[in-house]
């Protein structure tokens, strides 16, 4: 998580932070490669032991062989982490205030832009002034309070976190295993009766006129995006699972289908199970980014440990008159050699007075 620490609301204040998303990938065995693979020593064709086997040609007459053009074998999948750049559009930003209340960080009339990217990987995120401030605006307010500012310090939270698409599960095509024996009587006229993975429906509505234009056929876009189960309250989560084969056609009235992984035999515990009429949240990998929490203390400046240490070492004028004691930032007092005026940024203004029996010292506020 990252920490901000800011004294002053007044302005807008600026925090840089790394993005990244995750990022899957399958690797093909060797001789299932588009290009054959040659070690560093390899010399001519037919150096056998320096290079991977090429079964283009035989492949032609025997489609089971591994080649470039028969279907691919893999050793494995993979999911790392890389750097990506947040859009605005694709984003939410909350703000969560001391009180645990959520808000949106910015106003629906703010229109400028949120999240500057200063390179692919790392981006700048703007925060307004006077978020965490409250403005009176009633005289009377403004005179018991001494000012038309009310500075809220306390921790506060910002999450940023990619946009989803919601949606209800309203069929459920349901797998079934067929042992060996039995797989060439599971056929309807060249269409299984069964298949070995639970194929999913769900309203289309909810793709329509978004952000991410969805129009025509869209098959495979999805793949990869990152899906949540909630149940039909849409107050439980149930799981989080990624989309793979997805069948989307927004030119026509069918229903959209798509599959869900891990999608194992007895995976799914009794109580997560996916059911009709529960609310799925799809997050479209094109725009998915690893959420963000950044933490925002906001605290009175006066009371940081440099103007705490500045109070003791820092240059010092006193008004004799008046009994005001004026503390300078580090760079110190300078005295203007013609008007005769103190030159330097002031920290703290304090002013001395006295009783018979008692001498205070009150702080005026800037």
């Amino acid at each position: 998580m990252i920490t901000k620490l800011i004294t002053d609301n007044t302005i807008e204040n600026f925090i840089v932070f790394d993005i990244t998303k995750q990022q899957i990938g399958a690797l093909p065995k060797e001789e299932s490669q588009m290009f054959q693979d040659k070690t560093s020593d390899w010399i001519t064709s037919g150096d056998e032991e320096n290079e991977s086997e090429n079964s283009d040609i035989p492949a032609f007459s025997n489609p089971s062989l591994n080649s470039s053009h028969t279907p691919t074998d893999y050793i494995g999948a993979l999911n790392i982490k890389v750097p990506y750049k947040i859009l605005d559009d694709f984003a939410d930003f909350k703000l969560i205030n001391p009180s645990n209340v959520i808000s949106n960080l910015f106003d629906s009339t703010d229109i400028v832009k949120k999240v500057t990217m200063i390179q692919n990987g790392v981006g700048n995120l703007r925060i307004p002034k006077n978020k965490f401030n409250t403005i009176l605006t009633v005289q009377s307010e403004i005179e018991n309070n001494g000012s038309d500012l009310i500075k809220n310090y306390g921790d506060y939270y910002i999450l940023i976190s990619p946009k989803y698409i919601e949606a209800t599960i309203t069929n459920i095509i349901h797998k079934k295993h067929i042992v060996r024996t039995s797989v060439s009587s599971n056929n309807n006229s060249g269409i299984p009766f069964f298949k070995r993975r639970d194929i999913y429906e769900c309203n289309k509505t909810s793709f329509i006129d978004t952000i991410w234009n969805f129009l025509g056929p869209q098959q495979g876009r999805l793949y990869g995006s990152v899906v949540e189960i909630w149940d039909s309250n849409n107050t439980e989560l149930k799981q989080i699972k990624i989309m793979t084969e997805n069948n989307f056609n927004f030119s026509n009235n069918s229903a959209p289908q798509f599959v869900l992984y891990p999608n194992n035999m007895g995976y799914d515990a009794p109580t997560q199970k996916i059911a009709v009429g529960d609310v799925i949240r799809i997050f479209p990998r094109e725009t998915y980014f690893d959420s963000v929490l950044i933490k925002i203390e906001y605290k009175d400046e006066y009371s940081e440990i440099n103007n705490l240490v500045s109070f003791m070492i820092n240059d010092v004028v006193r008004d004799v008159k008046t009994g005001v004691y004026e503390i300078y930032d580090d760079k110190g007092v300078n005295i203007d050699s013609t008007s005769g005026n103190f030159l330097g940024n002031v920290l703290h203004r304090y002013q001395i007075s006295a009783t018979d029996r008692y001498e205070i010292r009150k702080r005026i506020k800037k």
